[in-house]
């Protein structure tokens, strides 16, 4: 690849929530404006005892000069028993710091055991390995993923049932995990590629991106790029109005799994306690039943409301409700601040007639412990009577 001229722009000491990526940054920038590079001191995923060096991970922008692709060269593994070839790859991932691609350097190639080069159908094999972010490999310590082979004529006798050997001294049981020959090489790659550095992939790339563009990963049907989109907009702390209002748009679209990214980003961003509570409300108002215990798992966790009458609106989707849990949180949520009232009670009495007895009954145990009026506790009372044997 050819390589712009550069000139240092910042040294920076950052505090990352990273054990493996080391705090020193140096940020490069081309004359071309094309690409960035960032000089991360880095520790190799494959040694942990090894110390950090220095890896240029290039930043490629689309003519917008808006980030759309990275690329890092890295060695292909570290093996401590010095019985393998290391070479240069060079990984590629997009914008948001999926695994995209790889490329041996020029004239070198990956190899096995005994320096057996990798044929054509390994070499798909590790691509499709790397682009696996829920491998195996994930959760597996590089210690405790090999073992010694034993020697002699019956060593593969010895090992123990489902065990395969990967390479010298080591034996996995995650087969399909690696490549036979190659345990230490797969290890290693896929922890480049799927790892701490793909945090701070995302993290550049919401530093430099346009709001334009953060808005329109948030409008991606993709939840995954509109998951980005929100750790984006909390990162940078942006919290106009017309955002805002996009977040709680396409939060109602997405899957559950927005949930969590968009409660912390309205709360943070949000200009008063109200405007918060307004938006949860207008966030219950339309979600489905895993985005409501989410919010009321999330209310129960935090201090309690501030407004009077937020309980009160909340208590309004309580006909709407559709399971049991929804109602057990929601009224511990009213037992545990103390919230009720009159309005309370009139919704909660709408759910004795609920088409499951569990949640009807879920709000009887709440109404019978309330103050009632007079018409209320007639319908409480006629429950009772209806249903006492199940009480």
């Amino acid at each position: 690849m050819c390589t712009p001229s550069i000139y240092l722009i910042a040294l920076t000491c950052l505090s990352l929530p990273l054990t493996k990526l080391a705090a020193v940054e140096a940020v490069v920038i081309p004359s071309a404006a094309q690409q960035v590079e960032y000089v991360l001191t880095i520790v190799h995923p494959g040694d942990s005892t090894a110390k950090p060096t220095p890896h240029t991970l290039v930043q490629i922008r689309d003519e917008q000069g808006e980030p759309k692709a990275y690329s890092m060269w890295v060695d292909s593994v570290i093996c401590r028993e010095k019985t393998c070839d290391v070479v240069q790859v060079q990984l590629h991932w997009d914008a948001l710091g999926r695994y995209q691609s790889y490329q041996v350097a020029f004239g070198s190639e990956l190899t096995k055991l005994d320096h057996v080069p990798f044929t054509q159908e390994e070499k798909r094999k590790l691509h499709s390995i790397l682009s696996d972010p829920n491998s195996p490999l994930k959760e597996t310590e590089k210690e405790a993923m090999t073992a010694k082979i034993p020697t002699g004529s019956e060593a593969n006798k010895k090992l123990p049932k489902g065990v395969a050997a990967i390479s010298a001294p080591t034996v996995l049981t995650l087969k399909t995990a690696v490549i036979l020959g190659a345990g230490y090489t797969c290890y290693d790659l896929w922890h480049w590629s799927n790892g701490l550095l793909t945090d701070r992939i995302r993290h550049f790339t919401a530093k430099d991106s346009s709001l334009k563009k953060i808005l329109s990963y948030l409008s991606d049907e993709d939840d995954r790029n509109a998951l980005f989109a929100l750790q984006a907009l909390r990162q940078r702390k942006i919290s106009q109005q017309d955002v805002f209002k996009k977040v709680l748009t396409r939060s109602q679209q997405g899957s559950s799994d927005l949930m969590e990214n968009t409660l912390a980003y309205l709360k943070e961003n949000a200009p008063n306690t109200a405007t918060y509570e307004q938006a949860l409300i207008h966030l219950f108002a339309e979600a489905n039943t895993k985005k409501r215990l989410f919010i009321l798992e999330k209310l129960t966790a935090e201090a309690p409301a501030t407004t009077g009458d937020f309980y009160d609106q909340l208590s309004n989707y309580l006909p709407q409700l559709a399971s049991y849990f929804e109602a057990h949180l929601y009224f511990n949520l009213i037992e545990q601040n103390q919230a009720r009232s009159a309005l309370i009670n009139k919704n909660a009495v709408q759910l004795l007639s609920h088409k499951k007895f569990f949640v009807s009954r879920r709000a009887y145990a709440y109404l019978k412990k309330q103050k009632l009026d007079k018409k209320f506790q007639k319908v409480v009372d006629e429950y009772q009577e209806k249903h006492k044997d199940r009480l």
